[in-house]
Formats: C-alpha cells, structure tokens, sequence
C-alpha cells in the first residue's frame, strides 16, 4: 500500500520538481521547497475563507458547530497528505542523488585507478 501511495507520489510531483529544476538548475533546492510551502500555506488559507463563507451562507445556528468540526478535520487531512507527499517527493529525490552519488564515486575510483 505504501508502495503504491509512493508511485503515485512520485508520478504527481516529478513535474513540479522538473518544473523547478529546470528554473532554478539541480543545485538550488531550497526554492522549490520554499515556494511550495508557501503556495500550501496560500491554499489552506483560502480553503479557509471558502469554508468559512459556506458556514456563513447555508448553515444555521444549529450547524455552525458541525460546520468548525468538519473544517477543522478537512484542514488537518489537506495538511497530512501534503506532509506524506511531499516526504515522499523527497525521499524519491534523496534516493537519486545517492545513485548519482555512488556512480560518480565509482567513477572517481575508476580514474584514479588508470592513473596507477
């Protein structure tokens, strides 16, 4: 299960990565991390005003509680999933890096051994 929720992951944000990437180059990472942060940060703020205009417009006294538990509940999901989307984001960056890591290094170990 965590598997696939770590596939899907992966295939939902490589764009956005890629799109930052492509930006910024490989070797800034903290932009992307940054603007995704805030761009959370924008849309939990306007989910709020949207949910607080719906409490505002349909409910009544009776279910204006209701209404601040479910909102509170639908804040806290939102931000889980993208906690657990974004870990997995990076981990899938983190495990690439070291792959290039281990080749370069081979790589290295290789040359050094030609000049021998």
């Amino acid at each position: 299960m965590l598997e696939t929720l770590r596939e899907i992951t992966i295939k939902l944000w490589s764009p956005v990565g890629e799109f930052f990437s492509s930006i910024l180059g490989t070797s800034n990472t903290w932009f992307p991390i940054i603007s995704y942060i805030v761009l959370s940060l924008v849309g939990l703020f306007l989910l709020r005003k949207f949910l607080d205009k719906s409490v505002e417009t349909t409910s009544s006294l009776t279910l204006n509680s209701f209404w601040n538990i479910l909102k509170k509940v639908l804040v806290v999901l939102v931000i889980l999933a993208i906690a657990l989307s974004l870990y997995f984001y990076l981990d899938s960056r983190y495990h690439i890096y070291q792959e290039i890591t281990e080749i370069s290094e081979t790589q290295e170990q290789d040359f050094g051994y030609l000049l021998h």
